[in-house]
Order: C-alpha cells, then sequence, then structure tokens
C-alpha cells in the first residue's frame, strides 16, 4: 500500500488483482495474469499466492526481465496485504478477484 502512496498514481488508473489465500493458480494461469496486467501499460499491484510449484514469486514470475519491465508501475506481493485499504485508495481503479465470499465484504 505505501508503494501505491509514494509513486503518486492519477486517480483510477491503478489495476489492482487480488484472489485470496485460497485460490492458487497453475504456473501457467499465473503467469499469463502477470502479462496480461503488463500489457495494459497500466500500473498494477498483484497479491496472489505463488503457483502450483513455485519455491519462491521471484521464480514465478513469466521472465527474469518481468521486474525491470514492471519496474515504477508493477508490484507482484505474496503476502497478505490489507485489501480494504487498497481499494479505497484512490488510485485503484479496476479490482480483479474470483469473486469470493470474501471479496463481498
Amino acid at each position: 500500500m505505501g508503494d501505491l502512496a509514494k509513486r503518486g498514481f492519477k486517480p483510477k488508473t491503478v489495476i489492482f488483482c487480488a484472489f485470496g489465500s485460497e485460490c492458487i493458480l497453475k504456473s501457467n494461469q499465473f503467469k499469463e495474469l502477470l502479462l496480461g496486467f503488463e500489457l495494459t501499460g497500466m500500473p498494477f499491484l498483484s497479491a496472489l499466492k505463488p503457483p502450483i510449484g513455485a519455491e519462491t514469486m521471484k521464480l514465478a514470475l513469466p521472465e527474469e526481465e518481468f521486474i525491470e519491465r514492471t519496474k515504477g508501475r508493477g508490484i507482484v506481493e505474496g503476502d497478505w496485504i490489507k485489501q480494504q485499504l487498497i481499494l479505497s485508495h484512490p488510485s485503484v481503479g479496476c479490482f480483479v478477484t474470483h469473486w469470493g465470499s470474501g471479496s463481498l465484504t
């Protein structure tokens, strides 16, 4: 959350993606999702568990260059985050989720 505030993104420009702690994607799904966010050209914050079979978040990323290509506008987080705080931030304009019951609250 601090990264969003520090970077000063314009209102409603950040894509926020959170699938919850119970949703673990397959490796190819995880990579395609992140590459899709990159292709939008928009800033994004992705809060996902590492995919099935990934030992670390870094090893799960699409390519080694992904972090460099999205530096300054892309954050991939694998730990617990304050979803309600992020959703209330004025920079967030799009919320991508699985729509589990926890997301309704």
